[in-house]
């Protein structure tokens, strides 16, 4: 059993406490799933708990402000001011009343009601929360039903963890002239939260060509998706690697796409980005078109300051311009003029529908897009994940 750090209390009577604990990540058990929370309270009295759960947040030890509040006033809302250190992040509190006929309880403007539970009529808890946006003076604040003869108010502040965002760490591109796979060294960076994606594909004249597998020093990536051109003699996909994957030291090790035919010719490219999101994607999308010098491929984001990569193959010999605001990575040929890769970025700073689009420098005949949207670690806000009461 792991005892939880105090944070503070409310005493609203000689008999009653509204208090708040909590663990930080690393004291939580490794696995997810359901587990006793105790509360143990002296002497002969009705006792409530509810228990929330939340991530995103800052962990240390205390990261936050708290405030109580506590009083008699028989009837009436009730209101606790708080000084808030951080910008952004969410306040939580407890709101306690002993009422002899029991009650509810109705939460201030913005707040959330979370839980919300009675004890033998004698004592009713709640607790609420909502998300902040700047530092300074705040309030939360809670109003009974009917009358009750105490309440007590205790607020934390729950810092959101300070993400400073993606942030390109490297990039390469690789081709082969013909072959089943194709593959060069690729040397990884220090960092954190660190992310290596991968474009791969190519072309193959009888078409059907697919990418089987991506893996780096070894460790195979996770496919995101896999798109064909409809003609369909080229074929483009992204593939990641989390942080937890990379070698434990930084250096050079060998990148590898094997495909199930023999590309001629085969393209991969690499960027490895820090301060991403870990695990799948956001989203991912594509488009196609044949006989023209652009293409656009439109996605939507679901978090704020995310990054969209995209990757277009072509089935000529060519070379890239991206549109205004895109960031181009890589631009490479694959031998013997078939195809050309490039890879490039843009942050997109709102959530909402977005693209990326590039010009060639002749008319091709094959243009075929693969975008994907990563989001940053952490998110962007500190969020409720669950509540127990």
């Amino acid at each position: 059993m792991t005892q939880l750090a105090f944070v503070g209390q409310s005493y609203f009577s000689r008999y009653s406490s509204t208090r708040i604990y909590y663990l930080l990540d690393s004291s939580l058990p490794s696995s997810a799933g359901s587990y006793t929370v105790a509360v143990v309270c002296t002497g002969p009295y009705d006792g409530v708990a509810i228990a929330a759960s939340y991530t995103g947040t800052v962990q240390a030890t205390p990261p936050y402000a708290s405030a109580s509040n506590q009083g008699n006033p028989l009837s009436g809302g009730q209101t606790t001011n708080i000084t808030l250190a951080s910008s952004t992040g969410m306040l939580v509190d407890a709101f306690g009343i002993e009422a002899q006929s029991g009650g509810t309880l109705s939460p201030g403007s913005g707040q959330t009601e979370r839980a919300e539970i009675t004890r033998s009529t004698n004592c009713t808890m709640n607790l609420t929360d909502k998300a902040y946006t700047s530092s300074g003076s705040n309030s939360m604040g809670e109003t009974p039903s009917g009358t009750y003869y105490y309440y007590g108010h205790i607020l934390v502040e729950l810092q959101e963890v300070d993400s400073s965002g993606i942030a390109l760490l490297g990039s390469q591109g690789y081709t082969t002239a013909s072959g089943a796979s194709v593959s060069g060294s690729y040397t990884c960076h220090a960092g954190s939260n660190r992310k290596l994606l991968v474009a791969a594909g190519g072309e193959y004249v009888s078409g059907g060509i697919n990418v089987d597998s991506v893996t780096y020093n070894g460790v195979n990536l996770t496919k995101i998706n896999e798109y064909d051109h409809p003609t369909p003699n080229n074929n483009i996909s992204w593939w990641y690697l989390d942080d937890v994957g990379f070698p434990s030291t930084p250096g050079s090790y060998t990148v590898q796409a094997n495909f199930n035919v023999t590309a001629s010719p085969g393209l991969m490219g690499v960027l490895e980005l820090s301060g991403a999101k870990q695990g799948i994607v956001d989203a991912d999308a594509s488009s196609n078109a044949a006989s023209t010098t652009t293409l656009t491929t439109n996605i939507s984001t679901i978090n704020e300051d995310s990054w969209i990569a995209g990757a277009i193959i072509t089935g000529a010999s060519n070379t890239f311009t991206p549109q205004s605001g895109q960031t181009e990575d890589i631009d490479i040929q694959g031998g013997g003029g078939g195809s050309s890769l490039a890879v490039g970025h843009e942050l997109i700073a709102a959530i909402g529908a977005t693209g990326m689009q590039w010009n060639t420098s002749v008319s091709v005949n094959r243009l075929l897009q693969m975008v994907v949207a990563v989001p940053p670690f952490a998110g962007d806000n500190a969020t409720l994940i669950g509540c127990n009461w």
